[in-house]
């Protein structure tokens, strides 16, 4: 699976108490668009974000238990795209607050979400996800934090944020409130599983935080079907490409072997068309042969495969000859 493709962050100013704030986005259909918000008050509330329709869904939110700093995010396709539109947030009252809009391209939706608060920690959390080259995307809101302009972002996958590389997106030292908040994302977290987002320094006070990880794009997804029309050195494979995984397919047929599970390293035909049903002739079969096939779909995120389905071809029929 490719990693999804960031197109762009946008980031409202995070220490002033204006309400409403807005953000200028501009989008694609089928983007995948990430908001997350901090608040320095976590008794206040932050709406859902709003904008092009887009049907925007909270992933996590969390306030420390004294109900002081609060983080959110939420995310949601946009089914519109091609123009620039306006993304707009409320808070409930008069609070420190500020979003970040992210819009990845490619993603095959959200994945794993977590949350969690601590008092007295470097501002770091687990998060497992679900698939391989995923994006994580991460904000710290820390009531009464220490000052973070020496921070140091958690690498994952090789990657560590930075202002530098653009990976860190928001930094705020809201020193009147005694709130810091921090936000950054992962490009590509690498093979699924565990992994440790945030900061491993500066330790926090009274931080909470919330991650989710966002899916890349899918590979295609196929089902093999039973072989037909068996001689002794040809056989009919059928099959059908069941989804593109939101990409352009580029080829697509069956591979075979006598060996399970082929790949297209062994034989191969290719078959015209990009989804639904589709067959192909297997030839310069050896009779009297066990064969796997397997359905088969490229799209640019990779190669996906229908299963395993075996057949065997007919033996060589004998002509006796009566002496």
């Amino acid at each position: 699976m490719a990693a999804p493709t960031f197109v762009a962050s946008y980031t409202t100013v995070y220490d002033t108490d204006a309400s409403p704030k807005t953000l200028s986005v501009t989008t694609q259909a089928g983007d995948m668009v990430v908001v997350y918000g901090a608040i320095e008050n976590g008794a206040q509330v932050l709406d859902v974000p709003s904008g092009n329709n887009i049907p925007f869904t909270v992933q996590q939110t969390v306030a420390i238990s004294n109900m002081w700093g609060a983080a959110y995010i939420w995310a949601g396709i946009d089914e519109l795209g091609g123009t620039s539109w306006t993304l707009s947030n409320t808070i409930s009252a008069t609070a420190h607050w500020g979003m970040t809009c992210l819009v990845f391209r490619g993603s095959g939706g959200i994945g794993a979400a977590v949350a969690t608060n601590v008092s007295g920690a470097a501002p770091s959390l687990d998060i497992t996800t679900l698939q391989g080259n995923s994006a994580l995307v991460t904000v710290v809101s820390d009531w009464n934090g220490t000052d973070g302009s020496s921070r140091t972002w958690r690498t994952v996958n090789s990657v560590t944020p930075t202002l530098g590389n653009g990976l860190e997106l928001n930094y705020t030292n809201d020193a009147p409130v005694l709130w810091v908040s921090y936000g950054a994302y992962y490009d590509n977290a690498g093979s699924a599983g565990l992994k440790t987002v945030g900061l491993s320094a500066p330790g926090g006070q009274k931080y909470s935080m919330v991650a989710v990880e966002v899916f890349g794009s899918p590979i295609p997804s196929l089902q093999t079907d039973s072989v037909t029309n068996i001689s002794t050195t040809t056989a009919t494979a059928n099959g059908s490409v069941n989804s593109d995984g939101g990409d352009t397919i580029t080829e697509r047929g069956f591979v075979w072997s006598t060996s399970p599970n082929p790949t297209t390293s062994d034989s191969k035909v290719t078959a015209a068309g990009t989804t639904g049903s589709y067959n192909a002739s297997l030839t310069g079969l050896s009779s009297g042969t066990l064969y796997h096939v397997r359905a088969y779909a490229i799209n640019s995120s990779g190669t996906g495969y229908g299963i395993d389905v075996t057949f065997q071809n007919l033996g060589a029929s004998i002509n006796w000859v009566k002496g």
